[in-house]
C-alpha cells in the first residue's frame, strides 16, 4: 500500500513515540544528562515526562505485532531495508564524528561501522523473524485459549519481574537465582524477551478485536503513569520496560490511539522517516551537536517554565533536523532502493 493511502492514526502514534525516545534520550546521562543538570520543580517536570515516555519502545512493538497478525512469511527485503538504515547513518556519523574531531582513520574504526550497533534493529528483526511462528501458534487458539495464553506469558514475563524488582528496590532483596526475566537478568528488559511479548500482545490484540472504551483506557492509563512518576524514585525498576506499569501504558496508549480513524500523507510521509529518527539521534555528531546547542545546564537549573520550553525546543529541534537528515541521504532514491531489495527472496514462508 502506498504510504500516502494509509490509515494515520497508527502513524501519528509513531511519531509521538519517537518524540518521547528522544525526551528519554534527552534526559538519559550519558546523551542529554538533562535529568542530571535539572533541579527541583524542573527535575520533578523531567521525571514526570520520562514516566510518560518510557512505554514507547514496547508501544512500538505492539503496534508492530498489531499489523503483523496473519503474516505467514519473513521478507528478506525488509531485513534488507532495516539493516541498511542503520549502515548507512553509522558511516555517516563515522565520517562527520572523525571531521568534527580531526580523528585519523584507521582499520578497525572501519571495521566497527560494519557491525549493526542497535540494539532496536536486532530485537526487532529476530522477533520479525519469530512472527510467522507466533502467528501460527495464536490462530490456532481459540477465544479462551489466547486469554489463558495472554495471562499466562504476561505472569512470567511482566508480573513475576515487577514483584521481584519492587522487593529488590524496596528490601535489598536478590532473587537473581529464581528470575533470570528481570533487571539482574536481562537489564530490566532491554532485551530480545521483551520485544518478541510485546509482539505476540499485539497479535492478540488484533486477533481477539479488543475494543475497550476511552473512559475506561484513560483512567487506567493515567494510574499507570502516575504510579511510575510518584514512585519511581524510591522503586527505580518502574522505570523498566518489563514493568507491569510500563506495558500497561503501552497497551492503554496503543488502544487509544487505535480508535483515531483519518488519513494523512503529511503524518505518513514524516512516519516513514521513524526508524531513521532514531538511529540518527543516537549518533555521535547529533549529539554533538545537541549537547554544544540545545542542552546546557543554564536551561535546566532555572525555572520550569523555562524548562518546559527548552526541553520541547531541544526534542523537537532534533526530530526535525533527523528527519532532514533522512530526506536528504536516504528518502532522495527511495523507489530505486526498494526496486532492488524486493528482488531479494522470501526468507520464511509457511
Amino acid at each position: 500500500m502506498n504510504v500516502n493511502n494509509r490509515e494515520s492514526g497508527a502513524e501519528l502514534l509513531r511519531i509521538i513515540l519517537i518524540l518521547m525516545v528522544i525526551l528519554l534520550h534527552y534526559n538519559n546521562r550519558i546523551m542529554g544528562n538533562a535529568l542530571g543538570y535539572a533541579q527541583d520543580s524542573s527535575y520533578t517536570l523531567l521525571l514526570f515526562l520520562e514516566s510518560i515516555s518510557i512505554c514507547a519502545v514496547n508501544c512500538f512493538m505492539i503496534i508492530s505485532g498489531f499489523f503483523l497478525y496473519g503474516t505467514k512469511k519473513v521478507k528478506l527485503s525488509k531485513v534488507a531495508e532495516l539493516l541498511f538504515i542503520v549502515y548507512i547513518y553509522r558511516l555517516l556519523d563515522f565520517l562527520v564524528t572523525h571531521f568534527i574531531q580531526n580523528q585519523p582513520f584507521s582499520i578497525q574504526s572501519i571495521i566497527l561501522i560494519f557491525i549493526p550497533y542497535n540494539y532496536f534493529a536486532i530485537y526487532y528483526i529476530i522477533s520479525y523473524i519469530l512472527s510467522p511462528y507466533i502467528n501460527l501458534a495464536i490462530e490456532k487458539l481459540s477465544h479462551k485459549q489466547c486469554l489463558v495464553f495472554s495471562f499466562i506469558i504476561t505472569s512470567i514475563f511482566i508480573v513475576y519481574p515487577t514483584i521481584t524488582d519492587i522487593m529488590h528496590d524496596l528490601f535489598g532483596a536478590d532473587l537473581s537465582s529464581i528470575n533470570a526475566i528481570t533487571i539482574h537478568g536481562d537489564f530490566g528488559g532491554y532485551n530480545v524477551v521483551q520485544f518478541i511479548y510485546c509482539l505476540t500482545i499485539g497479535m492478540v490484540l488484533k486477533k481477539e478485536n479488543v475494543q475497550i472504551k476511552v473512559s475506561k483506557l484513560i483512567p487506567a492509563y493515567l494510574v499507570s503513569i502516575l504510579t511510575i512518576a510518584l514512585f519511581c524514585e524510591r522503586v527505580p525498576s518502574l522505570l523498566n520496560y518489563c514493568s507491569f506499569f510500563t506495558v500497561a501504558s503501552a497497551v492503554c496508549l496503543f488502544l487509544l490511539f487505535n480508535k483515531i480513524s483519518f488519513k494523512s500523507s503529511i503524518i505518513n510521509y514524516m512516519a516513514k522517516s521513524v526508524f531513521a529518527v532514531f538511529c540518527i539521534h543516537t549518533s555521535g555528531f547529533a549529539i554533538y551537536l545537541w549537547k554544544k546547542y540545545c542542552i546546557t545546564a543554564d536551561h535546566l537549573t532555572s525555572n520550569i517554565y523555562t524548562t518546559a520550553l527548552y526541553t520541547a525546543i531541544a526534542v523537537i529541534s532534533m526530530f526535525l533536523f533527523s528527519i532532514l537528515i533522512d530526506i536528504l541521504i536516504n528518502r532522495t532514491w527511495d523507489k530505486r532502493r526498494t526496486n532492488i531489495f524486493q528482488k531479494l527472496p522470501t526468507l520464511i514462508k509457511l
